[in-house]
Formats: structure tokens, C-alpha cells, sequence
């Protein structure tokens, strides 16, 4: 029972009542008796088609108004929502725009693996709904090649085919049945590309088909979770190219001509490509030899680019396609860190963050900036003398408060090669949480990385940012606990976001200065640090969310929250500076994914959008 108050809740409705039909929800208590605000009248109606020219301009206001009023359904409904709005099952609509000689490519299916022994009942099969998948396809001239024992044999005699292009089926999975057409056809249209990936489904007897929405190309989840791998299509000019008389197994092979495209990425934007369809199916939870055979696959890739760097898998966090692994990359090379803490009385506040990154932080080359904006508590003026006693330096910055502003005063002041942004109501936990961050700062074209944060309940404050929702930007995690493995592990793992908080972030001095720094004007409190994320991805930088960098923030603690009317106007013209400067660019995160609705962040990847946003084939940019 709940206590006298104001209590609220969210009901998910099943799909079919997005049907025109008024309909009457009552909602009663223990003893039948309605609530206030029941019964509640509801009509819903979601457009296949539209037959009028009056209908067509309607439906063009309806998804205009959908990026302010987004609407979802629980991924509980995930079958009914597939069965509305799956298109894999029928050629792509841009089919037959196509040369006729890419209409009739032909594409090799390696199908591997073992479900039971060959002559059990249980492989016969499952052997038998994998090669029917391949038989079916639509479109393309597919055709099965059943590994065998000596592997590079069955190499051999794909590349002996000719095919233009590469997929592999573990043994009893399923490919939709335009699965090939609709990857081929997004592969053949954009010429950069080498490899193209789609989404898949957990699709075990008995039980509910359960969604993989994937990210664009992200190099660090990759690492993590093998997530490109199923469906994955390659030109077989990359076949060619890799040492594949030395694969052993299917994982060496799917590593081999991942990691080769993630190279050519690094050269040439788009050459793997992400198609956000479900195009194939999991029939059978991936045994624990397959989960061996991709860490050592991985690691061997991985050590071909960091040599010191390793996986560390995570079984605690299993799912039934995979158990995540931990990138660990080697401890940077010596740099002199300077951490910005910007201030206004709260001496206990700002003692606590200090003390506990002092006990937590044990970097050698470690400067302290305390930006003061205008304290006049006499204890805070006292603490602020031992502070500089001690070492620490104090930067006066009296005015307004503008977080931008006092983040570009003391960046200007540091003397450090990397600085990191703190809020004074960070506390650090773990001793090596900055070394850890620092370890992907000096990974290849990142320029900043942030870290996961956490309320003092040990809920997720920050996992990363996620651009989109509200036609905003908003916080992963908050729905989620420390220790939940999240979907797919997402809350658990390292990932390539498109922003993070500057509660805690690390960036390099030059890299700040060469955008520009946080925009004082248009951002002077909120959305500075996405806009400093988006301008270092606009100049070619990457993103980068450090699950191993754990540290308590009391969100707004110090300032408290935008509730005077002088606040929220000011929020509000933030919020129009960052739609009107980045505008389509919030719509299309490359992170998130379009099948997902953009309602709401708060239940993370657990809200199916009504209708899906288009789900062309896009890059990590």
C-alpha cells in the first residue's frame, strides 16, 4: 500500500489499441474503489499509409511534431512492434534501383559451428533451419558452405566461388529472409564501405524474441561484446587480404576481417557501415567455447593495436550471445594533470571532494585548481587558505555564475597537458580511477573521456550522454544500479559516446583550446560540455565513456536546480541555443539507435519508438 501523498506511475498499453478506437482505463485500489484522475479516456492512432494528399500533409506535421512529442511502446511489445514495422522480410524498397550485375551478386554464408554431435538428431536440425534460411533468401544468389574441420579448406573454396560478398551463420541461427538483399544492397550503394553489420534477435523456443539494437561502428564496444558479428557482410576483397590460410576457427576469421575494416575506418569514414535492421536470429545460446574462440580472437586484434592492452572478461555480466570482456589499456605515458573545480562557498562540500581525491589520486604529476566564483563564507575563505598552503592553488573568477567562463579561465591557467573538469560535489572511490581514464585519453583520435557517476544510493547518474530525448541531450544509466550489467552489458563495459558530463572529464589542454573552448555566450550553465563534445566530433575527435572510472556526484548540490522563473528562462535559451546549433545531429546519436524512442531517457533502451525514425544505413559520423 502506499503512504497518503502524491504517488504517480507509467502504464505501458499494448501496441493493438494504436488503433483510432477510444478506450477507457480505470484504475482502482485494493478495494475497487477508483483513484483520482480514473477512469481515463484515451485514443491512439498510428498511420501505415495515407491516401489523400490532405493525409500526406498530415502525416508530414505528425513526424515534425513526433521530434517534440515522441511517442513508445515497452520493449515487452517488442513481436508486435516487429510485426508492424519489420521490413526485413521483403526486399528493400531501393531494389530494383539498382544495376542489374549487383541484383545478382553472389554471397558466400559460412555456416559453422556445432549444435550437438553430426549425426544427433539436434544438429540435423538445426543445420537444416540454417541452410533453409540461406536457400530462401530473397534478391541475392546466396549460397551455404558448410565449414569443415580443416577451416581454411572452406575459405578456399568461397574464395574459389567468386562471391562478391561474405556473411557467417552459426549452425541453427537464421537470417531473415531479404536479410543479404537489404545488407548487399546498403554495402553496394555507399563505395567507401567494406563491412556492413545489422542488429539481430534472441529468438529461443519457447520464449519471447528479445532485440540486439546496436550502436554505430563503436570501437570499444566491439572489443567488448563482439556486437558486429551477427549479420556481418563483407566484401570478399577484404577475404583476400587477411593471412585466412591461418584461421583456425570462425572467430579468427569474423575478428580478422573486423579488425582489417576498423583500420581502414581509422583512413576512410564509412567503411564499416551499420544497418539498424534485425536481420539475424539467435536460435541458441552461444556456448562457452564460441565466447573463448572471440576473447582470444579479440585480444589477439587488439594486441596487433596496443600491444600492452587486454580483455578481461566479465562472466558476472553474461547474456545469452555473449559474455563482456573490459578493454584495459596500458597505464599513459607521464603527463601533468590538472584538475578544475569550480566553487562557491560550502567549504564542507568542496573539503569532501578535495580529501577525497587526494586519498583517491595517485598520480605523480597532479595539479589542483579551485576556481572561486565570489565565496564570502568566512569558513570557506579560511579553507581556501589552507588550501593554498598545502599547495593548491585558488583562481578568484567573481561574477555571475557561469560555468563555462570558469572552466576557460582555469584552463588558460593550467599548467598541465590534460585537464580534468570536476564538480565540487565529486567524491573519488578508487585509487585508480584517473590512471584509468588517462589510459583511454591516449587511445587513438580520443580527445575526451568521461566517467561513470553515481548518486549517493548508488544509482547510475552518468553513463555517458545520449543525444535525443526531449530533442535534447540526457544522461544513460539513470534507471540502473552500479552493479546492473545494463543492456547488453552497456552499463558495465566501455563505450564511444557522443558526449559526456563535465562533472568529471578529461580532455587535453590543446584539444579544448583548438574549439574554442565552452561557449560562455550561448551555454553558460547547461549543454557546455555536449557542445564541447560535439565540436571535438565535428573536428574528427572521439568520445569515450570509462566504466572502470567510478566516482559519487550530488547532481546540483552546490547550485541547486533550475526552479526560480530567472532559471528556467535561462535553461529554456540554453536548450533553444543547442536545437538551433546542432539540430538535426541530436536526432541521430549514432550511439542510440532509431527503433528506440526518443520520449524518454528514464527507462534507458527499454522503450520502442511509435513509429520507428528511419533505419538507413549510417557511420559512426
Amino acid at each position: 500500500k502506499f503512504n497518503i501523498g502524491q504517488h504517480g506511475f507509467r502504464l505501458s498499453l499494448p501496441l493493438h489499441f494504436a488503433d483510432g478506437e477510444k478506450r477507457e482505463i480505470r484504475v482502482v485500489d485494493e478495494n475497487g474503489a477508483p483513484l483520482v484522475g480514473s477512469p481515463l479516456s484515451i485514443a491512439c492512432y498510428i498511420p501505415n499509409h495515407s491516401d489523400t494528399p490532405q493525409a500526406e500533409i498530415a502525416q508530414q506535421m505528425l513526424q515534425s511534431l513526433q521530434r517534440y512529442i515522441p511517442r513508445g511502446v515497452a520493449l515487452d511489445h517488442y513481436e508486435d512492434w516487429r510485426h508492424a514495422f519489420d521490413s526485413a522480410e521483403q526486399l528493400p524498397t531501393q531494389w530494383q534501383q539498382m544495376p542489374t550485375q549487383l541484383q545478382r551478386a553472389h554471397i558466400a554464408v559460412i555456416v559453422y559451428g556445432a549444435a550437438g554431435q553430426p549425426d544427433s538428431s539436434h544438429y540435423e536440425a538445426a543445420l537444416q533451419r540454417s541452410l533453409a534460411s540461406v536457400k530462401e533468401q530473397l534478391g541475392v544468389n546466396a549460397r551455404a558452405f558448410i565449414a569443415q574441420q580443416e577451416f581454411h579448406q572452406t575459405i578456399q573454396s568461397v574464395l574459389e566461388s567468386e562471391a562478391e560478398a561474405v556473411v557467417m551463420l552459426r549452425l541453427g541461427d537464421s537470417l531473415s529472409r531479404a536479410a543479404l538483399a537489404h545488407a548487399w544492397q546498403a554495402l553496394a550503394s555507399h563505395e567507401p564501405a567494406l563491412l556492413i553489420y545489422s542488429d539481430s534477435e534472441l529468438a529461443l523456443h519457447g520464449q519471447a524474441a528479445r532485440p540486439w539494437f546496436k550502436p554505430a561502428w563503436n570501437p570499444e564496444y566491439a572489443y567488448a561484446s563482439d556486437y558486429p558479428l551477427h549479420l556481418m557482410l563483407v566484401k570478399s576483397a577484404v577475404l583476400r587480404h587477411i593471412p585466412w590460410q591461418q584461421a583456425t576457427n570462425a572467430a579468427e576469421l569474423a575478428w580478422w576481417l573486423l579488425a582489417a575494416a576498423a583500420r581502414a575506418e581509422t583512413q576512410q569514414v564509412g567503411s564499416i557501415l551499420h544497418l539498424p535492421h534485425v536481420l539475424y536470429r539467435f536460435h541458441s545460446v552461444v556456448s562457452e567455447a564460441e565466447r573463448e574462440q572471440c576473447q582470444q580472437a579479440a585480444q589477439d586484434c587488439l594486441q596487433r593495436e596496443a600491444p600492452s592492452a587486454h580483455l578481461q572478461a566479465m562472466p558476472q555480466f553474461s547474456c545469452a550471445e555473449m559474455t563482456p570482456r573490459l578493454l584495459k589499456r596500458p597505464t599513459a605515458a607521464a603527463c601533468r594533470v590538472s584538475l578544475i573545480i569550480p566553487t562557491r562557498d560550502n567549504a564542507a562540500m568542496l573539503a569532501r571532494a578535495i580529501d577525497s581525491l587526494r586519498l583517491h589520486t595517485t598520480w605523480p604529476a597532479l595539479e589542483i585548481i579551485v576556481v572561486d566564483n565570489g565565496s564570502r563564507e568566512a569558513a570557506t575563505l579560511a579553507y581556501f587558505a589552507q588550501l593554498q598552503q598545502s599547495g593548491i592553488k585558488v583562481l578568484p573568477a567573481p561574477g555571475i555564475f557561469n560555468f563555462a567562463r570558469l572552466n576557460n579561465l582555469a584552463v588558460a591557467a593550467a599548467e598541465g597537458d590534460v585537464v580534468g573538469l570536476i564538480n565540487n560535489d565529486i567524491e573519488a572511490l578508487h585509487s585508480n580511477w584517473l590512471e584509468n581514464m588517462l589510459a583511454h585519453l591516449f587511445a587513438p583520435d580520443v580527445a575526451v573521456v568521461g566517467a561513470k557517476l553515481l548518486w549517493p544510493n548508488r544509482m547510475v547518474q552518468h553513463g555517458g550522454v545520449l543525444l535525443g530525448p526531449g530533442y535534447a541531450a540526457s544522461h544513460f544509466g539513470n534507471y540502473l544500479q552500479d552493479d546492473d550489467a545494463g543492456p547488453h552489458a552497456r552499463n558495465q563495459v566501455h563505450m564511444e559516446v557522443s558526449a559526456v558530463t563535465a562533472a568529471c572529464l578529461l580532455v587535453r589542454k590543446s584539444d579544448y583550446l583548438a574549439v574554442g573552448g565552452m561557449d560562455e555566450q550561448a551555454f553558460p550553465v547547461a549543454f557546455n560540455d555536449v557542445d564541447l563534445c560535439l565540436k571535438l566530433r565535428q573536428s574528427g575527435k572521439r568520445i569515450v565513456w570509462c566504466a572502470d572510472a567510478v566516482l559519487l556526484h550530488a547532481e546540483s548540490a552546490s547550485r541547486g536546480h533550475d526552479d526560480t522563473a530567472q532559471k528556467k528562462a535561462r535553461a529554456q535559451r540554453e536548450l533553444q541555443h543547442l536545437r538551433s546549433k546542432w539540430g538535426e545531429i541530436l536526432l541521430h546519436d549514432p550511439v542510440y539507435h532509431p527503433s528506440l524512442s526518443l520520449a524518454s531517457i528514464d527507462h534507458g533502451y527499454q522503450t520502442l519508438a511509435l513509429p520507428p525514425r528511419a533505419r538507413l544505413a549510417r557511420t559512426a559520423r
